[in-house]
């Protein structure tokens, strides 16, 4: 199902608009509910060529700082890497890390608030699940000015990784 999924992602006959409801629609479920699921072992989603190629091959070939692909695909794709961090950071590589990182802090920079909010809550994860101590004052800060912006359920929930991440590394 992933490798399908995936492929179709890949498709430039697909619209993004189709894309877009794969991702939400049944491959995030289907992540959620596979790394939710304890006779699942994440080791054998996760570490499938199809998700190496997603990450090394698909992701690097979108450009961040003038996205070709839909707002709304993009910040799929961010909920979708948000996940992967979120329930298999033991499992990716320091190669994969720096390109998940790079694709989201490229976007982070952009002028679209809702890119930069995915952005930030992927961030926000990404330092939670790696222990990022350098970021976190400058990701605070950032998030103290986008409490007016319209997607301030997404702030919320960054400052929440946030907050979580440091209370676990000082209790």
């Amino acid at each position: 199902m992933y490798r399908d999924a995936l492929s179709i992602i890949r498709d430039p006959e697909v619209t993004d608009r189709e894309k877009e409801m794969l991702i939400m629609k049944n491959l995030i479920p289907l992540f959620y509910t596979s790394a939710n699921n304890h006779s699942v072992n994440m080791k054998n989603v996760f570490n499938s060529s199809c998700f190496v190629d997603y990450i090394s091959v698909f992701l690097p070939s979108l450009t961040p700082t003038a996205p070709t692909a839909s707002t709304s695909f993009i910040i799929a794709l961010l909920k979708l890497n948000t996940l992967l961090v979120k329930y298999c950071s033991t499992l990716i590589d320091a190669s994969a890390k720096t390109t998940l990182f790079s694709f989201a802090w490229n976007l982070y920079r952009s002028a679209d608030d809702g890119l930069i909010s995915y952005s930030l809550l992927f961030l926000c994860q990404f330092v939670k699940e790696y222990k990022v101590e350098g970021l976190v004052s400058r990701l605070f800060l950032n998030i103290i000015h986008f409490y007016n912006n319209a997607h301030i359920d997404v702030i919320y929930k960054a400052s929440g990784l946030l907050s979580d991440g440091r209370s676990m590394t000082r209790g």
